[in-house]
């Protein structure tokens, strides 16, 4: 196979979007739907699709939950979405990658391999803003799924609509960030802008 062979052919391995979820199953559920997305849906509807990077799942346990802020955020009140799960998207390829999920959603709700007893905070396909890495030759955003890093927070800040993203991600990215995690432990942030919904 020649190197230009592929999917991706020649061009780089880059994170361009990505899928966040929050989701609960209901009560009574939790071993059902944890053996469901675990050993069926994360991989049968998301990183078998051509140009899925990566994915990972987190939990938050009640004491994680009580140090969200503020008590109703923008997905509902702090004590809903226990599970989060991320996709890192190849950069140029939502759209493909989107089809195929859709097509193969249909596939899998006419084989019953589907989970009602959830409730879905949020589902949603988010464009990459650029990220800031604390040690110049850190973990690269696409890697950062597959690291196995002990913990994750999803920071979630709004803009002032007359700010341009460009100008707030430079603004996020190459100060805010680095003067507040320098010195920390963290060391990687990924940003990204929400798409609207088609």
């Amino acid at each position: 196979m020649g190197g230009n062979d592929g999917l991706l052919g020649a061009t780089p391995i880059d994170v361009g979007s990505a899928l966040f979820s929050l989701h609960d199953p209901h009560q009574g559920h939790e071993r059902a739907f944890n053996r469901y997305y675990e050993r069926d849906h994360m991989y049968s509807a998301a990183l078998l699709a051509p140009f899925t990077i990566a994915g990972q799942r987190w939990v938050a346990t009640h004491d994680l939950k009580a140090m969200r802020r503020p008590a109703v955020g923008p997905f509902g009140p702090i004590t809903a979405g226990s599970y989060l799960t991320m996709f890192w998207i190849q950069a140029g390829h939502l759209d493909a990658q989107q089809q195929w999920v859709s097509e193969q959603m249909r596939s899998l709700v006419d084989a019953g391999r589907t989970f009602a007893e959830r409730s879905v905070q949020t589902a949603t396909a988010y464009d990459l803003v650029g990220s800031y890495r604390r040690d110049a030759d850190g973990v690269p955003p696409f890697m950062a799924l597959d690291h196995r890093y002990p913990g994750c927070a999803w920071l979630i800040v709004e803009r002032e609509a007359e700010i341009p993203m460009h100008t707030f991600g430079a603004l996020l990215l190459d100060e805010v960030l680095p003067a507040h995690f320098a010195s920390t432990p963290v060391a990687l942030a990924v940003a990204f802008t929400p798409r609207p919904k088609e």
